[in-house]
């Protein structure tokens, strides 16, 4: 699947995505998988909801909000699996983020010593697909797992923004209500 991202549909995202880069890149491997879980999850969360009817408390009510946390689609899987299905990512970002759930558990749920040296932390790194696209791109991702889990992460979250800006462009409304009669049905032609 071939992205081309440009300037303006970006825009609005580089901000809170050069934010996010800065505060990530300076974490511990802990906390930047942690934290690059979470991002990803709500690029995902809005994603979804940018793709959906714009009844907030509906939506919410399906994705989750603040105050409704355990809800169909409130999780980072449910969310990634629920935007594949959609077609709204690719199915190497779809691998990726699968892996980069993997990792961010594997660190969140680890009682101490948890890195990037860890085998099934370095298991999943060797598995995601985008740091080879940035290779085939001449963007070497070099530094160890550590990297190429960077490299992924940015990529997604750019791929993510991206398509949120094209879905807005598109979004649907809710279909207007049937009427008595509306079908056809029920009327006494002559």
């Amino acid at each position: 699947m071939e992205i081309a991202v440009t300037t303006d549909d970006a825009e609005p995202y580089l901000p809170e995505f050069e934010a996010f880069l800065a505060e990530f890149s300076e974490e511990s491997d802990r906390a930047g998988a942690v934290l690059a879980g979470a991002y990803l999850d709500e690029l995902l969360r809005e994603l979804l909801s940018t793709s959906m009817i714009q009844r907030k408390s509906e939506v919410d009510d399906l994705l989750g909000s603040e105050k409704k946390i355990d809800r169909p689609l409130s999780s980072f899987s449910s969310r990634t699996r629920a935007s594949f299905c959609m077609g709204l990512i690719s199915s190497s970002e779809y691998a990726d983020l699968k892996h980069i759930r993997a990792i961010r558990n594997r660190f969140a749920h680890a009682q101490q010593g948890c890195s990037f040296a860890d085998p099934q932390v370095v298991k999943s790194c060797r598995a995601l697909v985008l740091p080879r696209l940035a290779a085939e791109m001449n963007v070497p991702p070099d530094g160890g797992e550590r990297n190429w889990f960077n490299v992924s992460v940015a990529l997604s979250a750019a791929f993510i923004s991206h398509r949120i800006a094209q879905v807005r462009t598109r979004r649907p409304e809710t279909p207007k209500d049937i009427k008595p009669g509306g079908l056809g049905y029920g009327s006494t032609g002559g």
